[in-house]
């Protein structure tokens, strides 16, 4: 009687064979962790690159449509129409045209609205009514953040740029007269950005 030889792997073929398994393996998840990587980054960018467009959007609205309206504020002091410093909370507060008021409510068109900085996040402050009363809290949106420095600058009459608003010779005087930029100028510096300008235009401008 004859009996059939079946050969099988020996040990060393199934070594060789699961370490080549085991480097393939390796390759496609190295990949598949690049691949995965670079999808999140790219949708890092494409939220703060969309953040980016949405505030450029809301200060554009806000510049774009500011009126020559004073308003008094919490302590019934007389505010100018635009104020604008390095310093404080609101590094510009302005009065604007254009609010909105589908539900016909009984309100003002117009409305006073700010931007500042707050924990490098750039934030949207905006009061129901234009003369405030004690204790009036501002509603915030923050539009864009990573942000680490927000400068403003000021074209004047004379076409020449201030950094504070009302330019500082009128500020000094006892009435501030009422006047509007020819155009304001924003420059941005962002995390992992570098530095963005805009310049805007105004009404006057």
């Amino acid at each position: 009687m004859r009996y059939s030889r079946h050969s099988g792997f020996t040990l060393l073929e199934m070594l060789v064979a699961i370490t080549i398994f085991a480097v393939v393996s390796a390759m496609v998840y190295g990949g598949q962790v690049a691949v995965l990587k670079a999808k999140a980054v790219t949708e890092r960018q494409a939220l703060h690159l969309k953040q980016l467009q949405l505030a450029m959007l809301m200060l554009e609205r806000d510049i774009s449509q500011h009126l020559l309206r004073p308003v008094r504020d919490d302590y019934g002091d007389s505010q100018p129409p635009m104020v604008a410093s390095d310093y404080g909370d609101f590094r510009l507060t302005l009065t604007r045209a254009g609010w909105q008021n589908p539900l016909n409510l009984p309100r003002s068109t117009l409305q006073r609205v700010a931007y500042g900085v707050k924990e490098e996040k750039l934030t949207r402050y905006s009061w129901p009514m234009l003369d405030r009363a004690q204790g009036s809290e501002p509603y915030e949106v923050v539009l864009l953040e990573q942000v680490r420095e927000f400068q403003l600058r000021f074209l004047d009459e004379q076409r020449e740029w201030q950094g504070q608003w009302p330019p500082q010779s009128a500020a000094a005087s006892a009435a501030p007269p009422a006047v509007m930029p020819l155009a304001v100028e924003l420059v941005f510096e962002l995390e992992g950005w570098g530095t963005f300008r805009r310049v805007i235009p105004t009404v006057g401008g």
